[in-house]
């Protein structure tokens, strides 16, 4: 309760929020009571579905054979990145020192400085404790310009300074996956989970079903 109270609160500022309240005719103990319902609702419709999805090993074998070409891992790239934000919209002159800070990195490099020790200087929060490191990506994970340029490059090449609709990146390629099948036992955690979600609609639908024709009590029975 308190989670989901604070949740909801923090989507707002602090007079947003009461303003909020205001608005839809609810006081904070009125919009505990209706979480409070909620949560009760939710814990009693996962109880009541919880037996219906489960997936046994035949129906995960059957789905792979019928869907396999759906499991197939694409070209995947592993890169780091050195990055400095320029979104569309900078000025000229914000840009320009982007660039520059990018082209320094690149001069280091070249002069033997490590890429994990100057990834420290990077504006990508997700990456600049790791070495910049952005592990394992497929083209359906990056931006278009990011990708196109990553996928000219190979292992081996060196760092690059590359232009993209965020801003600059200094950009190493280290590995390469090529396409190919996933096996039963890879695709099979996906496979449970499809299956899964498939037994969850169909439950959902049926207790809604038997909700509307009164055939429960909302105790359960």
């Amino acid at each position: 309760m308190k989670r989901q109270m604070e949740l909801t609160r923090f989507q707002f500022l602090p007079r947003s929020w009461i303003s909020a309240l205001f608005s839809n005719r609810l006081s904070v103990h009125s919009l505990r009571c209706a979480i409070s319902d909620n949560l009760r609702a939710r814990a009693w419709l996962e109880r009541k579905i919880a037996g219906a999805q489960a997936v046994g090993a035949a129906e995960c074998s059957d789905y792979y054979k019928i869907h396999r070409d759906a499991y197939a891992q694409p070209l995947r790239v592993r890169a780091s990145h050195i990055f400095f934000a320029a979104p569309p919209g900078s000025p000229p002159e914000l840009v320009e020192t982007k660039r520059a800070s990018a082209q320094a990195i690149i001069d280091e490099l070249r002069g033997g400085a490590k890429f994990a020790e100057l990834a420290r200087s990077s504006e990508d929060e997700a990456t600049k404790n790791r070495g910049g490191d952005l592990d394992f990506f497929s083209e359906i994970r990056m931006p278009a310009d990011f990708w196109t340029a990553v996928k000219s490059m190979r292992p081996g090449d060196g760092p690059r300074l590359i232009q993209t609709r965020l801003g600059f990146h200094v950009l190493e390629v280290t590995d390469i996956r090529a396409p190919r099948d996933m096996s039963f036992d890879e695709a099979r955690p996906e496979i449970v989970l499809a299956l899964q979600n498939q037994k969850r609609s169909l439950a959902l639908t049926a207790v809604i079903e038997d909700l509307s024709q009164g055939g429960i009590d909302g105790r359960g029975r």
